[in-house]
């Protein structure tokens, strides 16, 4: 007996450029089903006998086989302890931002732990294990996530996209802790919770296409008319930049992004005060400048990889002077950098082979030969590239700018140095770094073992000092510029250090603050000549020793011709420094030496400022050549002349004493009393109104007595001390009980 056979055949057709084969139904019954994720079309008839096909097409004979297309979806899933559960969003052409019945799903509910939607629109509070979105105008919908799960979780969100158009990202996005993260299938977002999570308002979801600039409205990167979307990139975006007349500038903001590609012959430019973060990768076959002022300079943080040239702008250089400066780029050519008429390199014609104003630092040569110069026949040829993170002193012949091209530093950068040296090194990113500070995430706290423990700190050029002067771990918070050169010294078998990408800033106001500690008490003894003010500072805490403190004492850079440092109560070493940091006991009695480098014949100016001592402490200089004690603490200034070249300790010492004796103790009822010199040995005292006995003493400005005598009252008292010392010395009157005090000066 003939039999029926009832066959239902599915086939995935395959469309390849567009391209499709029409089919036409043959057949008693069949139709098309739809569940909003997959739609089926099918047909009922005798089986196929023959199959041809390709890469392109299927043809049957008998009759059309049934289809499955699959529309736009995402899948999202939240995994916690072991469980993992799933809300779907699906996208097709006839749904609504609303409720669609057959096609938006309401979720059971119940469960201790889940993840489901709310409506785009709003229009329901029902919570939806599956929803229907139309598939287009992607960028505009955000789509509520709502969470079921305790405390305590660590939830992990995940994505499984499919069918989704091409270049379009799926993005998280936590407002809770202003988080996105794309989620691609590889990319997943954990997040520990610490409350009860219950309802929508803390996860959205974003679906996002590539950003395309195209300048309809300026140059400005953050109005939005200006892309593709109408939107202003977020940081999940990709971004691409075409060829147009208007490129993009990024000014007064920093800006961020996932992804950003620069086609040939467009361009990307960065202002002083902007700077972009590129949280994947960046891709650049167009021109991408970053420009710098003498106060600031734009930043280019990449934190994938980094293809293609940029150029970074260092500008503020002097006419005929030097800078200590790093490319913050690699590959730039030295040969192409000063042969760039732009740089205005200074030549020295007079020499053979000539030289080039650009040279690099090598310690363990002799003294006066340290600075090495790049010579026309050094660069013959086009080999010569500037190093990472090694600087550079170069010098223009007008003010102006020297530009780097290269690609971007990315990564974690490791440098080799000469041990046992002072180095010549730099920052190597096109951002800022931070030197100390930072909640200990700094270079100096990286390469912490590295330093010679007498120079813990980084030596950056003073334009105010016209010297190299120490950064350390107790100054305030300072950061690196890009480009910015600094000195460091090594310590025996060091020959590396490192920098981080990881700490890489956009401003140097990022850096936070820590300090050692409770804030400490600091003398700033200051040297002046001519235009030139050089300083050393004096700190005391708690924490610190009368020896060495390694990165709280820091050395002397000694190479200024007019310089001031200070010798170490305990263990000196004879080594000079610019920053010596004692215990706090020692406010009242330190005598501390103090050294002075200056050429012969000429006028030196010494003075102090305090901060935080003790109300009645007092700074005072002792000059044993001329035997003065100077007090510096009112803003007194000491001034003398050099009679010969100086270089060193042994004539100059701070004193921090109690200031025993002050001018401002006044006799009570005393206008009448005037205290007076009233010839080279000889002081006045009127206006005594008394015939009892008076106390007349003398001290110096340190405290000890060095002249006293009781005399009868009379209304005009004359005393001739003979002074031998030269300097200041405090009148002491006393009748009475009380008594008045008169500050004199002994030429």
């Amino acid at each position: 007996m003939k039999q029926k056979l009832f066959s239902i055949f599915t086939l995935i057709t395959v469309a390849i450029n567009a391209q499709s084969l029409e089919r036409f139904v043959v057949a008693s019954s069949g139709g098309s089903s739809s569940n909003g994720t997959f739609q089926m079309d099918f047909t009922v008839g005798q089986p196929v006998g023959k199959i041809i096909e390709n890469s392109n097409t299927i043809i049957t004979q008998g009759f059309q086989q049934s289809r499955i297309s699959s529309v736009p979806t995402v899948e999202l899933s939240a995994s916690s302890d072991g469980t993992t559960v799933i809300t779907t969003i699906g996208y097709r052409n006839t749904a609504t931002l609303g409720l669609d019945p057959g096609f938006d799903v309401g979720n059971f509910g119940g469960a201790s732990f889940d993840v489901y939607t709310h409506l785009v629109d709003g229009s329901s509070t029902n919570d939806f294990t599956y929803q229907s979105l139309p598939d287009s105008n992607y960028e505009t919908m955000v789509v509520p996530i709502g969470l079921q799960a305790n405390s305590g979780k660590e939830v992990e969100f995940s994505a499984n996209n499919s069918n989704l158009p091409a270049g379009l990202q799926v993005v998280i996005e936590d407002r809770t802790l202003n988080i996105f993260t794309i989620l691609d299938g590889v990319s997943t977002y954990t997040v520990q919770l610490t409350s009860n999570e219950s309802g929508i308002g803390r996860f959205y979801l974003h679906t996002r296409p590539e950003e395309v600039w195209d300048g309809s409205a300026g140059s400005v990167w953050t109005e939005s008319t200006n892309w593709s979307t109408d939107i202003t990139p977020l940081i999940t975006s990709n971004v691409r930049i075409p060829n147009i007349i208007n490129s993009p500038v990024i000014t007064g903001i920093v800006v961020e992004a996932n992804n950003v590609t620069v086609e040939n012959a467009s361009r990307l430019d960065i202002n002083a005060d902007g700077g972009i973060t590129i949280n994947g990768n960046f891709d650049n076959s167009g021109a991408v400048t970053i420009a710098s002022s003498a106060t600031s300079s734009g930043t280019f943080i990449v934190k994938g990889t980094a293809s293609g040239s940029v150029t970074f702008e260092r500008t503020g250089l002097q006419a005929n002077k030097w800078s200590l400066i790093t490319a913050p780029v690699s590959g730039q050519s030295v040969k192409e950098f000063v042969e760039n008429a732009s740089n205005n390199i200074r030549v020295n014609s007079t020499v053979t082979p000539n030289r080039y104003a650009v040279a690099y630092y090598d310690d363990t040569r002799a003294a006066g030969s340290k600075w090495v110069y790049y010579t026309t026949d050094d660069l013959a040829s086009n080999t010569i590239t500037f190093q990472k993170g090694q600087s550079y002193i170069v010098s223009r012949g007008t003010d102006g700018t020297v530009s780097f091209t290269g690609t971007i530093n990315s990564t974690d950068e490791t440098i080799i140095v000469n041990a046992d040296q002072w180095n010549a090194v730099g920052n190597p990113y096109t951002a800022y770094l931070p030197v100390n500070n930072n909640t200990d995430v700094n270079f100096i706290q990286e390469n912490l073992s590295k330093f010679d423990p007498v120079n813990v700190g980084v030596y950056v050029w003073d334009n105010t000092q016209n010297k190299y002067v120490a950064k350390g771990l107790i100054d305030a918070a300072t950061s690196l510029t890009v480009g910015q050169g600094f000195f460091m010294k090594t310590k025996s078998g060091e020959t590396s250090i490192t920098f981080k990408e990881s700490q890489r800033l956009h401003d140097a106001s990022e850096v936070q603050v820590f300090s050692r500690g409770t804030e400490t008490h600091m003398i700033t003894v200051s040297a002046r000549q001519n235009d030139v003010k050089v300083d050393t500072k004096i700190r005391f805490s708690n924490t610190f020793t009368k020896g060495l403190d390694p990165g709280y004492d820091l050395g002397n850079f000694a190479s200024a011709n007019f310089d001031v440092f200070t010798h170490l109560l305990k263990d000196s070493e004879g080594k000079d420094f610019t920053i010596q940091s004692l215990p706090e006991s020692e406010i009242s009695t330190a005598i501390i030496p103090l050294g002075i480098t200056s050429k012969a014949n000429q006028i030196v100016k010494i003075s102090a400022k305090s901060t935080n001592l003790p109300v009645n402490s007092g700074v005072y200089l002792e000059d044993k050549e001329t035997g003065e004690f100077i007090a510096l603490h009112n803003g007194e200034e000491y001034s003398f002349k050099t009679s010969e070249k100086l270089n060193g300790i042994g004539r100059f010492y701070i004193h921090t004493a109690e200031r025993v004796l002050t001018v401002e103790d006044e006799l009570v009822n005393n206008e009448t009393i005037n205290i007076f010199k009233s010839g080279k040995q000889e002081i006045t005292i009127a206006g005594i109104t008394t015939k009892k006995p008076v106390k007349i003493q003398l001290f110096s400005i340190l405290g000890s007595e060095v002249y006293s005598e009781t005399m009868q009252g009379n209304n005009t008292i004359t005393i001739t001390p003979n002074i031998v010392k030269t300097g200041v010395y405090i009148v002491r009157v006393g009748v009475n009980g009380k008594q008045v005090n008169k500050k004199i000066i002994f030429e």
